[in-house]
């Protein structure tokens, strides 16, 4: 059994959030993804939930308890390959429903240290995220509508005057193509409001987040583990949708919004763990670990279209992301060679997770606003 605790959860959206600022739409959109981590690696350690960061002797325990390679004797390699299927689910542009995975490879090196220590050397590459997955979405809006949203902020003064975080590639492409229409006798302009009737919703996710993980490691006297990871991560990510909506209009009868979105860089991190067996003559053991967040320094791309006549709203920044600290307890016990037992409880702040742009700004979800 493994607990994760989140104290706050990272803004999810499933639109852009900005035009200018594009690091709101990292803030927006993937600070979640970014963040939270699949259950992936070995077929061991998924078989055990990852709850195996006291029983050790797995590759895939590098990134969770770094300790747990201690527990190696002898040197060890591991390939895995899983496979991803949505049941009911849609293909969609360049998104499938079935997915083959290439999940984990990795080695570690164990040599002795003395009569009863070793010095173990390891390598583990696995898939933290995987982002391979499509969703559809369609349904009636009663009125309601994307552009009538613009609509009701323009009418409450929430649009800014200029480009800001608010001011998302939405309302911007509403604002200077659907709703502002010249009125024929003055001659002036007029904010008109088209209510929708039905909607579509098709989104492609594709790519993945790789871990690549170097571990040092020591046992002394099969009684104490020590570890160290250092982990390198590598994002790869694109996204693609259509939005469709049927308008109550006469002049304008539907609309379709089409995104692009592409998030790529690079992060690093350290962790460190504990492994110890209270009992010299049993095999149960305790373990502790702690991980500093991920240092990310990502590159977005974004572009959206309106309408047959593809007007468009594109940006594209640079921005570092942190995920939260995490903490760990754990506990393991073996019965012979048939049965593991473990449980993991994990803590992670998620209020602390930090997104800005290069120029040394971040993004205040309350406020809406930069923060220095």
């Amino acid at each position: 059994m493994k607990k994760t605790i989140f104290s706050a959860a990272c803004v999810l959206m499933a639109l852009p959030a900005a035009a200018q600022e594009i690091a709101a739409t990292g803030d927006a959109y993937m600070a979640a993804q970014l963040a939270t981590e699949d259950l992936n690696g070995s077929a061991r350690y998924v078989a055990m939930g990852g709850a195996m960061d006291a029983l050790g002797a797995d590759l895939s325990t590098m990134g969770s308890n770094p300790a747990g390679i201690g527990l190696f004797r002898r040197s060890q390699a591991a390939l895995s390959l899983g496979f991803n299927s949505q049941v009911d689910g849609k293909t969609f542009a360049d998104g499938s429903t079935t997915n083959a995975s290439f999940d984990q490879v990795g080695f570690v090196l164990a040599t002795r240290s003395g009569r009863h220590g070793f010095l173990n050397f390891g390598f583990n590459f696995h898939k933290s995220r995987n982002f391979d997955y499509v969703l559809s979405a369609a349904g009636a809006l009663n009125g309601s509508a994307q552009h009538r949203q613009t609509v009701l902020k323009d009418m409450n003064g929430l649009l800014p005057t200029a480009y800001s975080l608010p001011y998302s590639q939405l309302d911007n492409l509403y604002m200077n193509n659907m709703i502002l229409e010249e009125d024929p006798q003055t001659k002036e302009l007029q904010v008109v409001d088209f209510p929708g009737s039905d909607y579509e919703f098709d989104r492609a996710h594709t790519g993945y987040i790789g871990e690549y993980d170097f571990n040092l490691s020591g046992n002394i006297n099969n009684r104490v583990y020590l570890g160290l990871t250092v982990g390198l991560s590598s994002v790869h990510y694109k996204g693609y949708s259509e939005y469709y909506e049927t308008l109550n209009s006469a002049s304008i009868t539907d609309v379709l919004i089409s995104d692009n979105l592409k998030i790529s860089g690079y992060g690093y991190n350290f962790k460190g763990g504990i492994i110890f067996r209270p009992i010299e003559e049993s095999p149960f053991r305790i373990g502790a670990a702690v991980h500093t967040p991920t240092f990310y320094k990502l590159t977005t791309d974004n572009y959206t279209t309106i309408g047959t006549d593809v007007d468009f709203s594109s940006a594209s920044e640079d921005f570092r992301f942190n995920t939260p600290w995490r903490f760990s307890l754990s506990a393991g016990h073996t019965i012979g060679s048939t049965l593991a037992l473990g449980i993991v409880y994990e803590y992670a702040d998620f209020s602390t997770c930090d997104m800005r742009t290069i120029d040394g700004y971040s993004y205040d979800y309350a406020t809406g606003s930069d923060q220095e």
